[in-house]
């Protein structure tokens, strides 16, 4: 019988299949191996398991009013109100919450290996980290530890390593009181809800432990995604889910099919309670304001490494900050802005970084600030609107200041030094320099005033002459010195005498600086915060009162009694009418094409300042069936609102000003040259009496005022010659002038008084001019014609407006003018005694 033959295989595939077995095999160790030491390093950056951060639940911060009253509270993540014990909590939040979000809670060791095998898998398929598989353990460690952390599988990791961990050293009891103590429900209204009990409260308005099953089964449902399953906001999906949570406690035996019935049923929307703005969205801008300050204060107390970790601090350290602020003026403010008739939302496009930009919607805003002059404390503080849809604080919004800046940066100080008093003489006329010429807001120019004229009716030129001479960096400096924070190096130019200033001031420092005339020169700082209190009762911090002498006490005094004209007769007069028998002063201020209103007043006891505008300037175009003139200075009806509101308070409560310094001196002035008046300035009828600090009256008689004779020709006046008919010659008043520092060859429009300057012709039949007769002189027989150049006018009203921003110093010519023959000019209208 013949044997089979068995060929052999080939050493060579054998060998082939070893090597891949081999190889397949060394690559799973190599993949296990390196996963496990991925995994251990993961392990060794995951935080340590420190069980005192289960109780660290955050503490809000209380705000409270000057009297104790609350203001709202600053807090991260809602009110908590933890429980101790699942005993506080009904049974069936406890059940619906293990039905839907962890079945075998009491059963896994932290984890649950199946739910983890169908994640992996789901997220294979999804390529990304679409499933978590988190059990409620997992689910409280990432509450705890890893509150901001995105979904990661380093982050996956951790937590179930530190879930299995936190399973051996706590019970599930206490692990479900944690879990109930940190799960965040969602919104009711502008709170945010975290915690089983503050829920309860929040959307039911009763304890947790009195939730019936309908009620408990839709807060059961709400943390898996607090936004989607808002009763509020989406009332159908939380139904929905609501009714998920009974499937799967009906599918679990927590609940009966009666009990299912019942709670499917239940009015949800009666039971709900309405989501009432949390008492911190009463005064929104207000308790930013007072986070940004206290956390500025903790940062120097060293509390807190920067601004950013001390409001961390702030909204979860239990703080008590106690305020400046009173609640009643608060409410008072509020209802004033809020009884405006606004103008409806404009639409507008903008340059923004040289592209155009169309705003939509933009609300007519407002910023406003009561303060206290006795303390500088914030009474009361207007941010704006709306806070749901314009978050930006316009009280501390710097914005340009129109001729607000004037009294704090040039007449103020320009008293202060000794330049000036109230019945300094300044030349209204077209004046330059070099790339600079302004206008007033009416394109007018009005000629010789005092400086209190200039004032009263915020004309833009002399104060720039006055700024001019002061110094603009002078100015600028003062305006430091009163307590602005918002200047710039490029601010020191003399546009900036007229509100031109790089960043422009806000309603608060502005409303500060403007306390210095009712507090004789004195400012106290402005502050908001007396006192922060942490959460053991200990003082942090305690406001100490650092005045400051800025303005002397006559200077005060003279700028007070200059900015009362403004309200009794002036740009302000609409405040003056409504409240005639009130000590106010203060100053209107608008910018170009009425981009910003504005007005700061002040009483003996309180200063207030309101700024009108939009977020991007846009002009404040007119309301129909309202005249522009009552539009324009659109800020005083809301200071007059706010003020009347205060009348029936404690608030206001001396009646008069400071009585003058013993260095202010009242003195008879020409109103025409400044100076001291001759018969010539009583005869036109330019005497004003006015007010000068000791020392820096005039000393010199009035050389602005000449008699003159002159001859009317074809219905011009002439300067009266030797070859004038004797019968022909009148003599009349008239003024002299310095020249003006004129732009080029651009004909500019006359002063309003340029009717009554010396005729600058003589008599065109030849002769030798007529000398003038001496101001202090004999008056000659010949009588003026009637209207002619002795009347006196009144300077016509004038606006807030500044021109553009001029670049660089300068300053008017000096010169003389007058007949040919006739007597030299004076010394400048703008220069001080």
């Amino acid at each position: 019988m013949e044997e089979p033959v068995h060929i052999p295989e080939r050493a060579g595939g054998r060998r082939w299949l070893l090597w891949l077995t081999v190889f397949f095999g060394a690559a799973l160790m190599a993949a296990i191996a390196g996963a496990v030491v991925y995994a251990v390093r993961i392990a060794q950056a995951a935080p340590p398991l420190d069980l005192s951060r289960l109780s660290q639940l955050s503490q809000i911060t209380t705000v409270t009013d000057r009297a104790g009253l609350p203001m709202g509270q600053l807090m991260a993540d809602g009110a908590r109100q933890p429980v101790s014990s699942l005993d506080q909590v009904s049974p069936h939040l406890i059940h619906g919450i293990i039905a839907v979000e962890d079945k075998d809670f009491y059963h896994h060791p932290g984890i649950d290996p199946t739910a983890i095998v169908r994640a992996i898998w789901q997220n294979l398929r999804g390529q990304q980290i679409v499933s978590g598989a988190s059990t409620i353990t997992q689910q409280t460690v990432k509450l705890v530890f890893f509150p901001d952390q995105a979904r990661t599988l380093t982050r996956k990791i951790q937590e179930m390593m530190l879930a299995v961990e936190l399973e051996r050293r706590l019970s599930k009891d206490e692990i479900l009181v944690t879990y109930l103590n940190w799960a965040y429900f969602g919104q009711v209204g502008t709170m945010n809800v975290y915690g089983a009990e503050q829920a309860a409260q929040a959307f039911f308005g009763i304890r947790a432990k009195d939730l019936n099953l309908a009620e408990a089964a839709l807060l059961a449902a709400l943390p898996n995604n607090p936004s989607l399953f808002s009763p509020y906001a989406h009332f159908s999906a939380a139904k929905e889910r609501q009714t998920l949570v009974l499937d799967r406690m009906l599918e679990q035996h927590y609940i009966t099919p009666e009990e299912y019935r019942q709670a499917t049923a239940f009015d949800l929307h009666a039971a709900l309670r309405p989501a009432a703005r949390h008492s911190s969205a009463t005064y929104p801008y207000v308790l930013d304001e007072v986070r940004d300050d206290a956390a500025a204060l903790l940062v120097g107390r060293g509390l807190a490494p920067d601004v950013d970790s001390a409001k961390n601090l702030l909204y979860t350290g239990g703080f008590r900050i106690e305020t400046t602020l009173d609640r009643d003026f608060q409410d008072r403010v509020n209802q004033a802005v809020a009884n405006q008739s606004f103008r409806p939302d404009a639409s507008y496009p903008v340059l923004i970084n040289d592209r155009r930009t169309d705003i939509q919607n933009a609300l007519e805003q407002v910023g406003a600030a009561v303060i206290d002059n006795a303390t500088g404390g914030i009474l009361a503080v207007f941010g704006g609107r709306d806070y749901n849809r314009d978050q930006i604080d316009h009280a501390r919004l710097p914005r340009q200041p129109g001729s607000t800046v004037k009294p704090i940066a040039v007449y103020g100080p320009a008293v202060d030094k000794g330049l000036i008093g109230s019945g300094t003489a300044v030349d209204d006329v077209p004046t330059s320099w070099p790339g600079y010429s302004p206008n007033n807001f009416d394109n007018r120019f009005h000629g010789l005033m005092t400086v209190r004229e200039a004032l009263v009716q915020s004309y833009n030129i002399p104060a720039l002459r006055v700024f001019d001479r002061l110094g603009p960096a002078t100015g600028i400096e003062y305006l430091k010195n009163l307590g602005i924070t918002t200047l710039t190096p490029g601010d020191a130019v003399i546009g900036a005498g007229i509100g031109g200033l790089t960043k422009g001031l806000t309603v608060e420092e502005a409303a500060e600086a403007f306390t210095a005339f009712p507090n004789r020169g004195i400012v106290h700082p402005l502050h908001l915060v007396t006192k922060i209190t942490d959460s053991k009762g200990q003082v942090v911090y305690e406001y100490a009162d650092r005045t400051r002498q800025v303005f002397s006490p006559a200077t005060s005094y003279i700028l007070t009694d200059m900015l009362r004209d403004v309200v009794r007769r002036g740009t302000a007069s609409a405040v003056g009418r409504r409240f005639p028998s009130l000590p106010i002063a203060g100053k209107t201020g608008t910018t170009d094409d009425d981009r910003d209103s504005w007005f700061i007043g002040f009483t003996p006891d309180i200063t207030i300042g309101v700024w009108v505008g939009y977020n991007y300037p846009f002009p404040l175009h007119p309301v129909p069936g309202i005249s522009s003139r009552d539009e324009r200075p659109r800020a005083i009806q809301i200071f007059s609102d706010i003020l009347q509101s205060t009348r029936n308070g404690p608030w206001l409560h001396t009646n008069e000003f400071s009585a003058a310094p013993p260095d202010v001196v009242r003195v008879n002035v020409c109103s025409k040259s400044g100076k001291l008046p001759t018969d010539l300035c009583r005869e036109d009828g330019a005497v004003v009496s006015e007010l000068f600090v000791r020392g820096t009256e005039p000393k010199e008689s009035c050389d602005v005022h000449v008699r003159a004779p002159y001859v009317i020709i074809d219905g011009k006046r002439y300067l009266a010659t030797t070859a004038t008919p004797p019968g022909d010659i009148r003599w009349g008043i008239f003024i002299q002038r310095q020249p003006s520092a004129a732009s080029g060859n651009t004909p500019r429009p006359l002063p309003g008084d340029a009717d009554q300057e010396v005729p600058a012709a003589p008599d065109p039949r030849g002769g030798q001019v007529l000398p003038a007769a001496s101001a202090a002189g004999p008056a000659p027989p010949a009588k003026p014609a009637p209207g002619g150049p002795a009347e006196s006018r009144p300077a016509p009203s004038g606006a807030d407006r500044p021109s553009a921003e001029w670049p660089g110093p300068g300053g008017p010519s000096s010169g003389t003018s007058g007949p040919p023959s006739g007597p030299a000019a004076g010394t400048p209208a703008a220069s001080a005694p």
